[in-house]
């Protein structure tokens, strides 16, 4: 189940951020000098595109073109939408937010950059 979380909120992140530009209320990225991560209010405003505090399966899934895409974020909009309203209130998006940090922490690849890239194996015989 963390897995299809991670999966689905990766595949909105990776949906809604390519196009949009990096307003107030970011964060920066541990590691990254110039690269910065939107607080979950400020990608959360992105993807409200008519601003009611609310997100809509269409504004939720604009960016999906595949079927495939299309079917990824129905599901993720369905495990995020928690209460069955019909849209994802700031407060589920923010819970959504918090499991997938949670589910990345602890991970290979996970938080040290740089851990166990350009490492060159050693020849000992």
């Amino acid at each position: 189940m963390n897995r299809l979380i991670v999966t689905v909120l990766a595949l909105t992140f990776a949906l809604s951020s390519a196009a949009l530009a990096a307003p107030d209320g970011e964060k920066k990225r541990k590691g990254d000098g110039e690269r910065k991560r939107p607080s979950a209010e400020a990608f959360f405003k992105r993807i409200d595109k008519n601003n009611d505090g609310k997100i809509t399966k269409d504004e939720f899934g604009t960016r999906a073109k595949t079927d495939q895409q299309k079917e990824r974020a129905a599901k993720a909009f369905a495990k995020i939408d928690a209460d069955n309203s019909g849209d994802i209130s700031l407060e589920e998006f923010k819970t959504a937010m918090e499991k997938r940090r949670e589910a990345g922490k602890g991970r290979p690849g996970k938080g040290k950059p740089g851990k166990g890239k350009g490492k060159k194996p050693t020849d000992d015989s």
